[in-house]
């Protein structure tokens, strides 16, 4: 499957690098191909693949939306009609200041992430578990089996 990832932070990097592991085609979209963080996790896995956002997502089945909440709306702006008919994986959480909900409870995240881009099918994933455990779920020095998220393919 080809996969964009229009963010590739905490919540990003790892799914980006775990589903390329699992042979799919895994594609970053980047603004800056210099990036310092880019640089950072190809080091990593260097069979992830990068292009600018609407190349990315315009070959992609499947788009994960990976970015801060408050940087949606801009990182959506650009690729809103490569996306029409794609599933979009929401990973995001309305978070503002202080944890409060960002979008003062007058409506979900995902709705208004679906307001921005009307002709994708949006759905909600990988938001209420830590992101630290995407890169390793495994707690040292505590009695507890690893923290596990179910996937079906």
């Amino acid at each position: 499957m080809k996969i964009a990832f229009v963010g590739y932070g905490n919540v990003g990097a790892p799914l980006a690098d775990h589903l390329q592991k699992l042979g799919h085609d895994v594609t970053l979209a980047v603004n800056d191909a210099g990036s310092a963080s880019l640089r950072k996790l190809l080091a990593t896995n260097p069979h992830l693949g990068s292009a600018d956002p609407k190349h990315a997502v315009e070959g992609a089945d499947v788009v994960f939306l990976a970015t801060p909440f408050q940087a949606n709306e801009t990182a959506l702006k650009n690729v809103a009609g490569e996306l029409t008919g794609k599933i979009l994986v929401d990973c995001t959480n309305p978070v503002g200041p202080g944890l409060t909900h960002g979008l003062n409870n007058a409506q979900s995240g995902t709705e208004m992430i679906q307001r921005l881009v009307p002709g994708a099918k949006v759905v909600k994933a990988f938001t209420i578990y830590g992101f630290e455990n995407f890169e390793d779920n495994n707690y040292a020095g505590y009695n507890v089996e690893p923290v596990m998220l179910f996937l079906r393919q």
